[in-house]
């Protein structure tokens, strides 16, 4: 009986801490070549669901949109915005949670890093955000729900002067739009 009670308090205790965080937040692979997703929770106070170092356990149960999906390591050719094959693991779990949402309208934004010219690079987000919503569009998401934005050097969410700062910089974002 204190056993039960003991596991019982235990859980309550976890419970409670899963539901204070903001962010579930995966581990930055070291070279940025396995790829993870980053999810940020909808400010309900309880996280979408665990995600875990690639590779990860399928989330069985998002009670509520999150309020963005970081895609961090989606791979394109140097200068191109042509998705590369190893990329749509990433992709397919993204893909996943916009599709347990069917009627909430998509935002994918893209960014760049720091090299090369500020057009140059705006209009290479711009067109990796079109090229996954290609892949979306796809893959069965309506091609209604997906607005793009490139944001192109923009926004930085580490330094640009490393070779990982950049590589954490060359991303797209996955947001709910609210209605």
């Amino acid at each position: 009986m204190k056993k039960l009670a003991l596991i019982a308090v235990a859980v309550f205790v976890l419970v409670g801490l899963a539901s204070t965080a903001q962010a579930m937040r995966c581990a930055y692979p070291k070279d940025m070549s396995e790829g993870c997703i980053e999810v940020i929770a909808s400010g309900t106070g309880q996280p979408p669901c665990a995600y875990h170092e690639w590779p990860r356990v399928p989330c069985d149960f998002v009670p509520k949109a999150p309020k963005k999906i970081i895609l961090h390591g989606i791979k394109f050719d140097t200068a191109s915005y042509k998705i590369k094959p190893e990329s749509y693991p990433i992709l397919n779990e993204t893909l996943a949670i916009v599709k347990s949402y069917p009627r909430k309208p998509v935002i994918i934004t893209g960014y760049t890093d720091s090299r090369g010219t500020v057009p140059y690079n705006q209009k290479l987000s711009e067109n990796r955000a079109m090229a996954v919503k290609n892949y979306f569009v796809q893959n069965e998401i309506a091609p209604w729900r997906i607005e793009t934005v490139g944001m192109g050097e923009s926004d930085p969410i580490a330094s640009n002067r490393t070779l990982k700062g950049r590589a954490l910089n060359r991303r797209i974002e996955v947001s709910f739009k609210k209605r």
